[in-house]
C-alpha cells in the first residue's frame, strides 16, 4: 500500500477509534519526518500533525470519505490546501483557522518551504454538529440544514492569529490524566471549548462583514416585520419586541432586514415617517406640528432638521408651493 493509500485508510479508520485512547504513529511518507497523535472523545476526533521537513516536498492527497464538520488549526509554519469548489489552495499561515464542512471531496495540501510545521484538526461527528448548532448556537442553527443537505460550508478568521484562549487550548491539548475515562472528558472538554471560541469569533465576525442565511420561512418573517414597522410608523417596536414578535432572534432580524432590504430597521422607519409626513403636509389636512406628533416626532425642531436633511427644503416651504 503507498503512502497516500495509507494516509487515507488512517485517517477513515480513526473515526472507530475507542474514546479515550490516543494514538501515535509515524508519517507515512519517505520525505519527512513527524508524528501524528490522534484521539476519539463522545464522536469526534482529534489529529494532531506535526511535521519537520529540510528540503522542499511534494503535495499529498487523500479522500475525505466520511463527512465530518472540521475545525482547523495551523500552528507551526504555512501550507496551502484545496478541497474542490470550497478551497482553492488557501494559504494556511501560523495563526490561521476555520469551520468546513465539504463532504466527499479530495483534500489535497502542500506545505511552503522547510522547517517545523504542526496542524491539528478537530473532526465532528455531522450528527453532533447539527445538535450543537441547533441547541447551542442559535446563530448558526442554519448550519445544521446544511449538513442536513449535505451542503458544504466554510468560515475562517479575517484576522490573523489566534486570541489568547486559542493558544493556551492548543498548547495543553495533550496535557491530561492517564485514565481512559478522564481522558475522554478532557478532549470533549477541550472540543467544545474550541469549537465555541471559534463560533464566537466567526459569528462577530458574520456580524460585522456578511450576510446571513435566509430560508424561505425567515423570509416571511421579515416580510411581516417590514408590516409591522409601516403599521406603526409613529411608535416602532423595540428591536426585542419585534423580534419576538416575528419568531426571529435579534440578531438574524437586524441582518436579514438589512439583507433583505437594503436599508436598517431604524432607517427604514425614518425614512418612511418622512415620506409619510411629505404626503400628509400636501394634503394640508392638519398641521405641521400634528403631523410630526403623529408620526412619532417628540420635537418640532427634530421634525424640520430631520425633513430639511432628507429632502434638501423644510416642510413649511411645501405649503408656500
Amino acid at each position: 500500500m503507498n503512502a497516500k493509500r495509507k494516509l487515507a485508510t488512517d485517517i477513515n479508520n480513526l473515526f472507530s477509534s475507542a474514546d479515550g485512547v490516543v494514538q501515535r504513529f509515524a508519517m507515512p511518507f519517505e520525505d519527512r519526518k513527524g508524528e501524528v497523535k490522534v484521539v476519539a472523545a463522545n464522536h469526534n476526533v482529534i489529529i494532531d500533525s506535526s511535521t519537520v521537513t529540510e528540503r522542499p516536498i511534494s503535495s499529498w492527497q487523500h479522500l475525505n470519505e466520511r463527512p465530518f464538520v472540521e475545525l482547523n488549526f495551523m500552528l507551526e509554519g504555512s501550507m496551502y490546501q484545496s478541497q474542490g469548489s470550497l478551497l482553492k489552495k488557501q494559504r494556511f499561515d501560523k495563526g490561521y483557522y476555520n469551520l468546513l464542512f465539504n463532504p466527499g471531496t479530495i483534500e489535497k495540501s502542500e506545505f511552503i518551504g522547510t522547517g517545523r510545521f504542526r496542524n491539528v484538526g478537530i473532526h465532528l461527528d455531522p450528527e453532533r454538529a447539527k445538535m450543537l448548532f441547533t441547541s447551542d448556537i442559535p446563530e448558526l442553527a442554519y448550519l445544521a440544514e446544511k449538513i442536513e443537505r449535505q451542503e458544504p460550508f466554510l468560515f475562517q478568521n479575517g484576522v490573523p492569529g489566534m486570541n489568547s484562549s486559542m493558544k493556551y487550548l492548543l498548547d495543553t491539548l495533550w496535557v491530561h490524566a492517564d485514565s481512559a475515562g478522564l481522558t475522554k472528558l478532557h478532549f470533549e472538554a477541550y472540543n467544545l471549548e474550541l469549537l465555541s471560541l471559534v463560533c464566537s469569533s466567526l459569528i462577530r465576525q458574520e456580524h460585522n462583514h456578511s450576510d446571513v442565511h435566509i430560508n424561505q420561512t425567515d423570509t416571511e418573517k421579515l416580510h411581516y416585520a417590514h408590516e409591522v414597522l409601516l403599521s406603526n410608523l409613529a411608535d416602532p417596536p423595540l428591536i426585542r419586541e419585534l423580534a419576538l414578535l416575528c419568531g426571529l432572534n435579534e440578531f438574524k432580524l437586524k441582518k436579514g432586514f438589512k439583507q433583505m432590504f437594503r436599508t436598517s430597521i431604524l432607517a427604514f422607519v425614518n425614512e418612511h415617517r418622512l415620506q409619510s409626513a411629505k404626503t400628509a403636509i400636501y394634503l394640508r389636512e392638519k398641521t405641521i406640528s400634528e403631523i410630526a406628533y403623529e408620526l412619532g416626532f417628540s420635537h418640532a425642531q427634530h421634525f424640520h432638521r430631520a425633513f430639511k436633511k432628507r429632502f434638501g427644503e423644510t416642510p413649511k416651504s411645501l405649503i408656500k408651493n
